[in-house]
């Protein structure tokens, strides 16, 4: 048996769960509450409809999309397809958001006012270009809908935004770093 597909005695670690941290099972929940006198956990799904489920339900039957117990580093491609294989679970995906005009314009209008804006020599303007053609980081928790081929896009609903809201998130392939999923932290360089 490989080591990622080694059981875990629990799939959540109750100990650990806090308000706002995310589980999943087929539906998907925010943790609203957590009662540990009593052991229970209020959740709330994207419906709205809120209930208390008891700790050996989180521990046996859900997957947080925050908490992992180990790391593993793969290639990009690799890492893409570990998402890509989630099924309906939860996860977070860090990646670089799409860079715009608009945005490396705000860059370049803050570098100046702060005088940061060095283009004296070749080597500068160089790093400057390459620095303003990586977006911005974003961290993003969410389930998938569907994924284009290899270094593509997915589609993710975005469970940190309300559901009568635009939820629906594209990550491009090429610009993933990480992948929280199932127990497991993914990264790549």
């Amino acid at each position: 048996m490989s080591e990622e597909s080694a059981p875990t005695p629990t799939r959540c670690d109750a100990e650990t769960i806090s308000v706002g941290d995310r589980l999943s099972r087929i539906a998907y929940y925010e943790v609203i509450e957590v009662d540990e006198d009593k052991g229970t956990f209020t959740l709330q799904n994207e419906k709205g409809f809120k209930f208390r489920v008891t700790r050996n339900i989180v521990e046996q039957e859900m997957f947080s999309a925050a908490q992992f117990n180990r790391e593993v580093k793969l290639t990009r491609t690799e890492l893409v397809e570990k998402m890509e294989g989630a099924g309906d679970a939860c996860f977070t995906v860090i990646f670089n958001k799409q860079v715009t005009d608009k945005g490396m314009a705000q860059k370049l209008a803050a570098m100046d006012k702060a005088g940061e804006l060095d283009l004296t020599s070749d080597r500068t303007r160089r790093a400057l270009a390459r620095e303003l053609l990586v977006g911005q980081e974003r961290r993003l928790v969410g389930y998938l809908v569907s994924s284009e081929p290899k270094l593509g896009r997915s589609v993710v609903v975005d469970l940190e935004v309300p559901e009568d809201s635009h939820n629906i998130r594209l990550v491009d392939h090429r610009t993933v770093t990480a992948l929280i999923l199932k127990n497991v932290r993914y990264f790549c360089d």
